[in-house]
């Protein structure tokens, strides 16, 4: 996993799930743009978030995945959102509760309003968890 660095951070909400600062629920993940054009975050998924016993429920992933990648967007146009149409999820490894993980995402095509992104979540040793690929609407 490459390490590059942060250029803008993103805005968060109060009670949205996973960006929600005021949600005492969610996950509270600040974003953040690189100089590599692509949307980043660091988190630490709690036990309120499990499935399996010391395992991140699929949904949640998916949901941060989506968020983030939806989120990628705002590297060429900072005041714009991405709307899911479709999401496709490989799950590769069980994510760990209670580390410190980290999400990257990127644009693959942009073209009228339809936008083309993926994104991964990876393990504290850089092996990608969670690879996700969608479609968004501007």
């Amino acid at each position: 996993m490459e390490k590059s660095k942060v250029t803008r951070k993103q805005i968060n909400s109060n009670m949205c799930f996973i960006c929600g600062i005021k949600n005492p629920a969610g996950l509270q993940i600040r974003f953040y743009e690189t100089e590599n054009n692509e949307v980043a975050c660091r988190f630490i998924a709690r036990d309120e978030h499990q499935s399996y016993p010391g395992r991140l429920h699929g949904g949640i992933s998916a949901t941060i995945l989506d968020e983030l990648i939806g989120r990628s967007i705002q590297t060429l146009e900072p005041d714009s959102w991405g709307v899911t149409c479709d999401l496709d999820i490989k799950y590769k490894k069980p994510v760990p509760l209670n580390v410190e993980l980290t999400a990257k995402g990127r644009i693959k095509g942009f073209r009228h309003r339809l936008l083309e992104a993926e994104g991964e979540i990876y393990l504290p040793d850089g092996t990608p968890a969670v690879i996700a690929t969608g479609r968004y609407m501007k």
